[in-house]
């Protein structure tokens, strides 16, 4: 029994022990095919790589004007990669390998034995690099100007190289530009024409080389213009706008090459001469390249003529405006004594000064009530930036003086002070002649050339001429005044500044007319201050004339600019809004009504009692303003028996007609509904 149980454990253990054989195995044979597919994938993904490194390499091959090579130190054999090969462009990438001899061969005999010595000297380690420019042939047996660059990458156990590689870069073209420049520097180094390179970006352009006979011809060292930041800084500034100008439009365009400009360049001394730039442009590089030749003799010839020619026209001119000068002033004078007001007169002057003083602009300045301050009303011609239209007559020297001033330059004249803000630069000769009548100043007449320096003899002969318009302006627009003036006073109350009843009445009569041609509408309100008369009876004539004035000043603030603000008489007023429907009057009357009823008004520091006022509205379409005062005034009468303080519309609109009876012509009129 004993027995038996051993032999069962015993046979137990030996089947683990085999069991246990075969499931190492097992994970052991998968454990090797796990890592034989890792490493199948792992070689794939390196000669993926190996194919994308040499595609790169191949396409730089095809692409790029470089070329590679590899030389063998000790056989002397070099193989050549790349683009130099090629027969043709269509051609594919060549590779080539040259004994010795034949790499020899391919190098310029003129730079061989040059190419030849300074490989050798750095593969004893005597240079410390290997980088040479030499002529190399290519397909076709032409020759190239390439930039060779090479190094040692593989060395014995002793040091010495054993193999070398190295790139020929295609610089033919820019060494070619560079030998050319310099073949230019050598013959322009002490010649009269200044040879320059430029390059530009961002809209401005810097000087990289120089001419040395720039000492000589400018008196600049060659290192004090390279160093500047902008080339333009030693032109002139009234040409530099124009030359950038031209370079932009030069270079925005794809087939100019050659840009020619004449320009003033500052010396060392601080002088400018004019010199003629040539300049060609390299858009592969962002370079200029051109020369400067000093033309300033014949420049101040040309300018010089110029200056006689253009004296000459002016004469003439000046010729012709004298002659004609009698038949322009009487002309003006009787077409300014027919004038209505000072707008028709303005426009008469400005039509006879463009005639009179041609090649002059200028002003008429007329004086404001009070006979301090001018308002410029006419002006012809290019007036000076920054003028101050309204001024004091103190600021104006010939104002001051009574007699013409004349300003030839800041050298040669005193700036009145009312031109004090017109920059330096802008302000040219101008005069300025006073004109006074019957004792009172009428205005002043301003005379401004468009040169910036007049000789002296021809400022005279226009300050004659401007004298003897002005002696003409002064009786024709003194008179012009006095007449608005005495209009002014028959048609303004002179109490409250309001238009008077007599200018209502034209005004109003007027505007009827208008609005039954134009098919539009004018609405009159009648307005009437609220117990009024206790404010005389009680408080003195005195204070009703304060409430008079502090009601016109409402009406005065609230109206629009061409309304029509009339005292019609007593403590009545009138509003004559042209345009203007009905129900828009009352909307504005009533915020009149509200602003007049809360002002406080004073009359010898007491405070009044509160001013309210009644009005009444009307409308009309066309027809008489006796029938439309009428209208407003009924609905006025019906403010005042509806408790005051309120504003009333007329029941009545349409045209304003009136038969034969005093009644409205019932066909033409037309309810409110």
């Amino acid at each position: 029994m004993l027995g038996s149980d051993s032999f069962i454990w015993t046979l137990w253990a030996f089947l683990l022990l085999v069991l246990g054989g075969a499931l190492g195995h097992g994970l052991a044979w998968r454990g090797i095919r796990r890592h034989r597919q890792r490493a199948r994938d792992l070689s794939v993904g390196v000669r993926a790589q190996l194919a994308q490194s040499e595609a790169k390499r191949q396409f730089m091959l095809e692409t790029a004007d470089v070329s590679f090579f590899e030389m063998d130190v000790k056989s002397g054999q070099v193989r050549v990669d790349g683009r130099l090969l090629q027969s043709s462009p269509e051609a594919g990438v060549e590779s080539r390998l040259f004994s010795q001899q034949q790499w020899r061969e391919l190098i310029h005999p003129d730079e061989v034995d040059q190419a030849c010595s300074q490989l050798k000297d750095y593969l004893a380690g005597t240079a410390p690099r290997y980088e040479l420019r030499f002529r190399f042939k290519v397909a076709g047996d032409d020759w190239r100007w390439v930039l060779c660059k090479a190094r040692v990458v593989e060395r014995e156990d002793a040091g010495q190289p054993l193999k070398v590689h190295g790139s020929l870069i295609d610089v033919h073209q820019s060494w070619l530009m560079r030998l050319a420049l310099h073949e230019e520097r050598e013959m322009f180094a002490t010649g009269p024409v200044v040879m320059i390179r430029a390059q530009y970006a961002r809209g401005t352009s810097k000087f990289v080389y120089v001419s040395t006979n720039v000492r000589k011809l400018w008196g600049y060292e060659p290192a004090a213009l390279t160093s500047l930041s902008n080339t333009m800084s030693i032109v002139h500034p009234d040409d530099s706008r124009l030359l950038k100008d031209r370079f932009i439009q030069a270079m925005d365009s794809k087939d100019e090459m050659q840009v020619e400009f004449e320009a003033r360049l500052r010396m060392a001394d601080g002088s400018y001469r004019w010199h003629l730039y040539n300049s060609t442009i390299d858009r592969s590089h962002s370079e200029r390249r051109g020369y400067f030749i000093d033309i300033d003799a014949r420049k101040q010839a040309e300018l010089e003529a110029a200056v006689q020619r253009r004296r000459l026209h002016e004469m003439v001119q000046e010729l012709r405006a004298s002659q004609d000068e009698g038949v322009v002033v009487q002309e003006a004078s009787d077409m300014l004594h027919a004038a209505d007001n000072l707008e028709e007169a303005f426009s008469i002057i400005r039509q006879a000064c463009e005639r009179l003083f041609p090649g002059w602009s200028g002003w008429l300045a007329a004086t404001q009530p009070g006979g301090h301050q001018l308002q410029i009303g006419a002006s012809w011609g290019r007036e000076p930036s920054q003028t101050e239209h309204n001024f004091l007559a103190r600021d104006c020297w010939g104002m001051r003086r009574g007699k013409p001033h004349a300003f030839n330059g800041h050298d040669h004249g005193v700036c009145c002070v009312h031109l004090k803000s017109i920059p330096r630069e802008d302000l040219h000769p101008y005069l300025c002649v006073p004109m006074v009548a019957h004792g009172e100043t009428v205005g002043t007449l301003h005379l401004f050339s468009q040169q910036s320096r007049v000789a002296d003899e021809r400022m005279a002969d226009v300050q004659a001429r401007a004298v003897r318009f002005a002696e003409t302006l002064k009786l024709a627009l003194s008179n012009l005044m006095l007449r608005n003036s005495l209009h002014d006073q028959a048609m303004t109350d002179s109490l409250t500044g309001l238009h008077n009843r007599r200018f209502m009445d034209e005004c109003l009569s007027n505007e009827l007319q208008r609005v039954r041609r134009d098919h539009g509408v004018v609405s009159l309100a009648m307005i009437d201050i609220d117990h009024f008369k206790q404010f005389n009876d009680t408080r003195g004539h005195d204070a009703g004339d304060v409430v008079l004035k502090a009601v016109a000043g409402v009406l005065l603030e609230c109206i629009r600019g061409y309304d029509i603000a009339c005292r019609y008489g007593g403590e009545e007023m009138a509003l004559v809004l042209p345009g203007c429907e009905q129900a828009d009057a009352v909307l504005r009357m009533e915020q009149i009504r509200q602003a007049i009823e809360s002002l406080e008004v004073h009359h010898e520091g007491v405070l009044m009692p509160k001013v309210t006022i009644s009005a009444g509205v009307a409308q009309a379409s066309g027809g008489h303003a006796e029938t439309l005062v009428r209208w407003a005034d009924e609905a006025l009468y019906q403010a005042k028996r509806m408790g005051r303080n309120q504003v009333r519309v007329s029941t009545k609109t349409g045209l304003a007609v009136v038969t034969d009876l005093g009644g409205l012509d019932p066909l033409e009129q037309v309810s409110r509904g």
